[in-house]
C-alpha cells in the first residue's frame, strides 16, 4: 500500500496540521499528542516525499558533488568527506558524480543533477568550462574547488605560492643546499586559472632557492603528471622522475614535491 500523509492522523487520532507540524518541527504540539504522532509515523511507515516538497518551496535540501575521481587520488575523497559532513549537519543531501576525469562524463552528471533539482553544485574539480556554464544557466549555484576553471566562480582554493615557499624554508634550514623539484608544468594546461597554480608552486622553488643564495639548477627540475587514472600506474611519474633526479650529479639531498601522489612515487622510488 501506498501510505500517504492522511493515513498517519487516522492512526494517532489527531488532524493533519498536527502531524504537519511535528513532521516539520514548525510550531507547539503537547508531548502527548506529539508522542502519538510518532508512534502513528513508525507503524504507519510514512515518508516525507521530498522530491514533492522541493517542488512547493523551489529547493530540494539536496547537493550535487561532482568528484574528479574517487580513486587512486585521495584530495578528492577527502574533500568528499568534508562536504558530506556540512551538509549533514544542516539537514542536507549529497549526491556524488565520479566522473574519473572525463568532461563528457561530467556534462551528464550537470544534466542529472539539473533534473534533480539540485540546489547547488560542487565540482571538484572541474574538467570543462562548457559543463559549469550548463549549470549556472541552469540557475544552479556552484562552487569550484582547488583549480578553477572561470573567474565569474565561488571558489575555494589553497594559497599555492605561501605554501611551497613554507615547504621550502623548511627543507633550507635543515641545511639541504641540493633540492629537486617534482611538479606538474604550467605549460601543460593552456587555461590561465589552472595554469597559475603549477606556475606559483615552481615560482615558490626558485624563489626560495634565490632568497637564501642557492642556485636555481635546471638539472634538478623534473615535470610530469600529478597521478594517473590507470591504477597499475597512479603514481608513475612520480618515481620516474626522482630516479631520473637521483641520477644527477651532484644529486638531491632533499624533493620538494608539488602534490601527494607525486610525493607516494617519489617515496617508492627513495
Amino acid at each position: 500500500k501506498n501510505i500517504t500523509l492522511k493515513d498517519v492522523p487516522r492512526a494517532a487520532g489527531v488532524s493533519v496540521s498536527t502531524v504537519a507540524r511535528v513532521i516539520h518541527k514548525n510550531g507547539y504540539v503537547a508531548g502527548d499528542t506529539q508522542r502519538r504522532v510518532e508512534t502513528a509515523l513508525e507503524q504507519t511507515g510514512y515518508r516525507l516525499n521530498m522530491q514533492a516538497q522541493g517542488l512547493r518551496k523551489q529547493r530540494s535540501s539536496i547537493i550535487g558533488h561532482i568528484l574528479k575521481s574517487t580513486f587512486p587520488n585521495p584530495f578528492y575523497v577527502q574533500v568528499s568527506i568534508g562536504v558530506q559532513q556540512y551538509a549533514y549537519e544542516r539537514d542536507y543531501g549529497v549526491f556524488i558524480y565520479n566522473i574519473q576525469g572525463d568532461p563528457e562524463r561530467e556534462r551528464q552528471g550537470v544534466e542529472m543533477f539539473i533534473r534533480r533539482r539540485v540546489d547547488a553544485i560542487i565540482f571538484t574539480t572541474p574538467a570543462d568550462p562548457v559543463n559549469t556554464r550548463l549549470a549556472l544557466d541552469a540557475g544552479i549555484p556552484i562552487v569550484h574547488v582547488e583549480r578553477p576553471l572561470s573567474a565569474d566562480v565561488n571558489r575555494v582554493v589553497v594559497d599555492n605560492y605561501s605554501g611551497a615557499v613554507a615547504a621550502m624554508e623548511h627543507l633550507i634550514a635543515l641545511g639541504h643546499q641540493h633540492i629537486g623539484f617534482i611538479g606538474q608544468s604550467p605549460d601543460d594546461d593552456p587555461n590561465p586559472h589552472v595554469h597559475y597554480v603549477e606556475e606559483q608552486r615552481l615560482a615558490a622553488y626558485t624563489d626560495s632557492l634565490r632568497a637564501h643564495g642557492l642556485p636555481v639548477r635546471e638539472d634538478l627540475i623534473a615535470f610530469g603528471s600529478h597521478y594517473h587514472l590507470d591504477p597499475r600506474n597512479y603514481a608513475g611519474d612520480g618515481r620516474r622522475l626522482t630516479d631520473r633526479l637521483l641520477q644527477v650529479v651532484p644529486r638531491p639531498t632533499a624533493i620538494f614535491a608539488t602534490s601527494d601522489m607525486l610525493a607516494i612515487g617519489t617515496l617508492q622510488s627513495l
